[in-house]
């Protein structure tokens, strides 16, 4: 197996920023439930969902997760969560996967950049004969620890 791109370690925890929790946010609101008390636990102003400089720690927001996760009874809450991501979400970053000429592209952009989003994973695309991998371990393991690994068919030559 012959190792593509890795995200570099040294990216990883920089600041986060307080819109990315949007997605969060709005499944929150989509159940009518507010967000400002999840954000006041945290001590984060509901009014810096507003503010595109706002700034938060990783602490704040797994803070504001876990307290969602715990209310809603959901452990699975980021399957529902997910798919509301858009690359849009990551800023700058996710113009900059948006334009790539194809996903192996875009995933050594992500590689080069991974300090950018806000996600504890350390990111590498492996090649495997004819199966491009995508696999994400964490950095700093949390409970339960979780492993990502997502295989995906390739007709493209490395």
């Amino acid at each position: 197996m012959k190792e593509l791109y890795a995200s570099g370690i040294d990216q990883i925890g920089l600041q986060r920023m307080v819109y990315g929790l949007s997605p969060l946010v709005t499944y929150l609101k989509s159940l009518d439930m507010d967000f400002a008390p999840f954000f006041v636990l945290a001590g984060l102003s509901p009014e810096s969902m507003r503010d595109p400089n706002a700034i938060m720690t990783l602490k704040q927001e797994l803070v504001v997760t876990k307290a969602v996760i715990d209310k809603l009874g959901d452990p699975a809450l980021g399957l529902s969560i997910g798919p509301r991501y858009h690359l849009s979400t990551f800023g700058m970053l996710g113009m900059a996967m948006m334009s790539s000429e194809n996903l192996h592209h875009a995933l050594h952009t992500l590689s080069g950049f991974h300090g950018l989003c806000w996600t504890r994973l350390r990111w590498c695309q492996l090649l495997d004969n004819d199966t491009a991998i995508l696999e994400g371990r964490e950095v700093e393991p949390l409970e339960p620890v979780s492993y990502t690994h997502l295989t995906l068919p390739t007709n493209r030559e490395v």
